[in-house]
């Protein structure tokens, strides 16, 4: 595995495309949905008359004349349960690509729809909204999941039975690299075969030689904690407890005091915030050790109903922006603008890049095979995301169509980096940023770009 160390670029950069794009370009409405219950919500994503008189200008046609049925994307993600402050961030992502879509014309001609359920961070209930997705709304392709435990239900359940192209952003357990689902799913988030290593390597080199884990039972804390374990005593680390709990903790109060009793340098919590929450607030004494935090509590809500203060200038580690390169750079910082002037704000957790080049994999899948078909979908998704051919970033949807049309080799990367997919459906390249608590907000200090190929 080669590892790379990057420097984090702060200031924010224009351009949708590999020539830059338009900087003058209207910001988008916030569109915010929520599923009462687990009922289907149709999202409009048509965009505004502004935005379409802008695509009409720039492209030389009217992106609002759409022919045949929307083009359909179901959308599982956690509104409710121990992810629901992911659920919220990463459907507008997918909005913004969306909004980008539809402007520059659609998906073969046609209207992209985003049909949105609720996971509920629960597989029974994340299988049952993806089967109601494909069966009865006829969707063409599955964003999903959020946690690796739903993402491997809907797999094998859904995706695998049905014939479905099915893609999560923010899965990064290892047990999904070797999933039998017959080639349907796929990830945009780095496996944490990858994190496990960095999260290990941040410990040593903080001088930390006992660690303590706080790890929830699921597929995504059981296949983190063995990677960070692995490589924390691989690098002469000893490891002095393991304590795992449940995604709705029993005796929270007792969960801490295992690690403090300890006595270990650090203590590592690979978690969800609502079980974090719950089991962080209900101790006593947190102890005198530091925290080390993993991606799934990288959320700025989280630490303020903690009480920020006792967390300040600790450490955590998620995904972060990979740096090589001017057009990816330029196609993350752009996504990062976008999202602020549509939202307001700064997303606070980890895949929201992912989540929006997602949306651009199904749409550019679809229009490399020449239909909807999940299969033909599914054989074309290599061919457009991995090298060799001219590198393509998301913005400028109607000059991505253009090159499709033309019959142009492309290698799309998107705002989160290369999506280069391996035999399993993982991407072989990202970056791993270490973020540190500031005044309750969660500050990336530095990336470390991975190869895992």
């Amino acid at each position: 595995m080669l590892l790379m160390i990057a420097g984090l670029v702060l200031a924010a950069c224009g351009g949708g495309s590999a020539d830059d794009g338009d900087d003058d370009e209207s910001a988008l409405e916030p569109i915010i949905a929520s599923s009462g219950g687990n009922r289907p919500l149709f999202v409009d994503t048509t965009p505004t008359p502004a935005e379409a008189d802008d695509a009409d200008e720039d492209d030389g046609a009217d992106s609002n004349e759409f022919t045949g049925e929307p083009f359909k994307i179901g959308v599982v993600q956690p509104f409710t349960g121990g992810l629901s402050d992911w659920g919220e961030p990463h459907l507008q992502a997918a909005q913004l690509a969306v909004a980008e879509i539809n402007a520059g014309g659609g998906v073969l001609g046609r209207e992209v729809v985003l049909i949105e359920m609720d996971s509920g961070t629960n597989a029974e209930q994340g299988v049952e909204a993806a089967r109601a997705l494909v069966e009865e709304e006829g969707v063409s392709a599955i964003f999903g999941a959020a946690g690796s435990s739903v993402s491997l239900a809907i797999a094998s359940q859904v995706s695998a039975e049905l014939g479905i192209l099915q893609i999560s952003a923010g899965s990064t357990s290892p047990a999904l690299s070797t999933l039998e689902e017959g080639d349907f799913f796929f990830r945009t988030a780095l496996s944490d075969a990858a994190q496990g290593i960095i999260l290990a390597d941040i410990a040593r080199e903080n001088g930390y030689d006992s660690a303590c884990v706080l790890y929830i039972d699921n597929a995504y804390g059981v296949g983190l904690d063995e990677v960070f374990v692995d490589s924390f005593e691989a690098a002469g680390g000893t490891v002095v407890g393991n304590f795992i709990h449940a995604e709705t903790p029993e005796d929270p109060e007792m969960i801490v005091p295992a690690c403090v009793d300890t006595d270990a340098d650090v203590v590592v919590v690979i978690s969800y915030p609502e079980a974090a929450q719950e089991f962080l607030s209900a101790a006593d004494e947190l102890g005198d050790a530091p925290y080390l935090f993993t991606d799934g509590l990288k959320s700025r809500d989280l630490f303020e109903a903690l009480g920020a203060e006792q967390f300040e200038g600790m450490y955590g580690t998620s995904p972060g922006l990979f740096q090589t390169g001017a057009s990816v750079i330029s196609a993350g910082f752009r996504f990062d603008r976008e999202y602020y002037e549509a939202y307001g704000e700064t997303s606070s957790v980890p895949f929201t890049r992912e989540a929006y080049d997602t949306i651009y994999l199904f749409a550019l899948a679809a229009e490399v095979a020449g239909s909807d078909d999940p299969a033909e979908m599914r054989d074309a998704l290599r061919d457009l995301a991995n090298a060799p051919g001219v590198t393509v970033i998301p913005g400028d949807w109607a000059d991505l169509r253009a090159q499709v049309a033309a019959g142009e080799d492309i290698e799309f990367q998107g705002a989160s980096g290369p999506v280069d997919f391996d035999a399993n459906g993982d991407i072989e390249r990202g970056a791993v940023e270490i973020w540190q608590l500031s005044d309750g907000e969660p500050v990336v200090i530095e990336t470390r770009e991975v190869d895992l190929s």
